[in-house]
């Protein structure tokens, strides 16, 4: 089932000579390089097999050239809304790509969640998801676990599934006594010399469930740097995050947009990356942090639950999620 992209896309199309990458693929890098990384050996081609195209989303672009016979794929990623905007731009994509499918175009959808992050409006997130699945010719996942699970949820055949793991990100280590002292000197001055260093990193939302690991960090040994600015509407979860740790000294809340430079001295300073997702499939900062080659505490659930190595560190309730942090302060 794991495979590459561009071994699926012949499958799908025979001599497909274009692909259509949605959204764009330049904006949505900006905070997360994920579709930078997954084209990057059509993007860094000079003159690539096939094209990988990232025009605005909202054009009909890649309707008009099908009609004059063109050779495509549409490719696209993420499909949920939270407000009523994003419910009109979700209506007129779909319109768009049923457009597309019905003048004999292919699609292939690549799931990333299991459910919107935000939680709100399921219901009618799942009523068009389950519209893409219609006139969806192939689903990208990036594991096993995926694809079974959204196979279930969504009834897919599972022959409709294909695997390209999540791509690492392209990172430059410093070592980590600079980073360490750059941290001190420019962004976190409380920072402690001498403890070791946990690192949350990534936009603050409830589905993280961040306070719990601050409820569940020791008091006394080691540091957690929780980094990142709250999503729109998490501002109530942010509010109960600050509140959970007032008095906490050996937890800092970094609440800032971080740029590619303070991110790469941030991450190469870490110890260690903790994360306490729920109702995920997979996560980029989980994949960040085993870029920076940084041990990772993750819960066993979707994906992350098929990470293995001696870089990976499970648990699969919070009471054992306390027991890890409690070893690593000590160790």
């Amino acid at each position: 089932m794991t495979t590459l992209l561009h071994e699926e896309y012949r499958k799908l199309v025979p001599g497909v000579s274009t692909v259509y990458v949605f959204p764009k693929i330049k904006s949505s890098s900006l905070y997360n390089p994920y579709l930078t990384e997954l084209y990057k050996d059509f993007l860094s081609a000079e003159k690539p097999a096939i094209a990988c195209i990232s025009p605005h989303p909202l054009a009909p672009v890649f309707i008009i050239k099908k009609l004059f016979g063109e050779k495509s794929i549409v490719h696209y990623h993420w499909l949920e809304f939270d407000n009523l905007k994003g419910l009109c731009v979700v209506i007129w994509k779909l319109l768009l790509l049923i457009i597309y499918k019905t003048f004999g175009g292919a699609i292939i959808w690549t799931i990333h969640d299991e459910a919107p992050h935000a939680n709100r409006y399921l219901p009618f997130n799942l009523f068009f998801q389950k519209i893409l699945v219609l006139i969806t010719a192939r689903f990208h996942v990036h594991c096993k676990t995926a694809a079974e699970m959204m196979a279930k949820k969504l009834i897919i055949p599972i022959n409709r599934f294909f695997i390209v793991p999540h791509p690492l990100y392209t990172v430059t280590v410093i070592e980590k006594p600079a980073a360490k002292e750059y941290i001190r000197r420019h962004l976190i001055p409380q920072l402690a010399p001498g403890e070791p260093l946990f690192l949350c990193y990534g936009f603050i939302a409830a589905y993280k469930q961040i306070a719990e690991i601050a409820r569940r960090f020791p008091e006394k040994k080691g540091q957690l740097v929780i980094a990142g600015h709250y999503k729109n509407g998490e501002k109530a979860y942010y509010e109960t995050l600050c509140q959970e740790i007032t008095g906490r000294n050996n937890i800092i809340l970094y609440h800032h947009f971080l740029t590619p430079e303070k991110e790469r001295y941030l991450c190469s300073a870490a110890d260690y990356f903790v994360f306490n997702f729920r109702r995920i499939l997979t996560s980029g900062s989980v994949i960040l942090g085993l870029s920076y080659k940084k041990p990772v505490i993750v819960p066993a659930i979707g994906c992350l639950a098929e990470l293995s190595g001696p870089m990976v560190f499970h648990f699969d309730t919070q009471e054992k999620l306390g027991e890890i942090l409690r070893e690593k302060c000590s160790g």
